[in-house]
């Protein structure tokens, strides 16, 4: 083991548990210095809604996406894909989506794997924080390795779905990449393996986000590249509901 795991086993330790000085870390001390880098737990359960702006890259066109959160479950992805019209969307009544590849042109309801995969990946709170919040669970995974750059890896397992393995930076404290079993969003239902790498992480009001989140899939490469972001602006409530004339409930 090298100095500097050494020093992060014992940094870890502390943060744990002040009055024990334990060998090795433990989930919540991993969880609490996670949150610190990302702006702390208070500062995200403090923000009301989150607006971003930026550019989303799939099948190598770029293509301008704008999503928005309201609280801790509401919120609504739209972009293009391949010039198509694309929306992600989870209001009051539940998760919706406007998914052309699938052939679903109007406002429909997906099927349940596809709620837990669209629910985790457009809600802006950090993950690892809404995976405690949520009760999986969360169990230490040992030292890991990304691109040949050592990261400490959790792995969190939810009630339903398949599980994630967490790479973070031993320095930072920051995700550096999530390994994943998804499923393909323009083809047939077909879970496979998608490694995402999050990076350029910038603070703003408070908070810190990867300004960049690239995923890769088969032959599939995503990109989402962050330019603007408004913290706490004002935003109706019915930009999440799902259209009542194509409820296909």
């Amino acid at each position: 083991m090298n100095k500097r795991r050494d020093t992060l086993w014992l940094l870890l330790a502390v943060l744990a548990s002040p009055l024990a000085r334990a060998a090795e870390p433990t989930v919540d001390g991993v969880l609490a210095v996670h949150a610190a880098a990302r702006g702390g737990r208070e500062r995200w359960q403090a923000v009301a809604t989150l607006e971003v702006r930026g550019v989303f890259t799939a099948f190598s066109r770029r293509e301008p996406f704008l999503l928005l959160n309201q609280g801790p479950e509401l919120y609504r992805f739209e972009t293009a894909v391949s010039g198509m019209p694309t929306t992600y969307a989870r209001g009051p009544g539940g998760t919706w989506w406007i998914e052309p590849f699938l052939g679903v042109e109007t406002a429909q309801r997906p099927i349940p794997g596809y709620v837990r995969q669209l629910d985790r990946a457009f809600q802006m709170t950090p993950g690892l924080l809404l995976a405690a919040a949520r009760g999986d669970k969360i169990e230490l995974a040992g030292p890991g390795d990304v691109d040949g750059e050592e990261t400490l890896t959790l792995r969190v397992t939810p009630a339903e779905g398949d599980p994630e393995v967490w790479h973070l930076d031993p320095e930072t404290w920051l995700e550096v990449a999530v390994d994943s079993r998804v499923l393909d969003y323009t083809q047939k239902e077909e879970p496979m393996d998608q490694r995402a790498y999050f990076s350029d992480f910038r603070e703003v009001g408070g908070l810190v986000l990867p300004y960049r989140v690239e995923r890769e899939y088969l032959s599939r490469h995503t990109v989402l590249e962050i330019e603007d972001v408004k913290v706490d602006a004002p935003l109706a409530d019915e930009r999440f509901a799902m259209p009542a004339a194509t409820d296909g409930s």
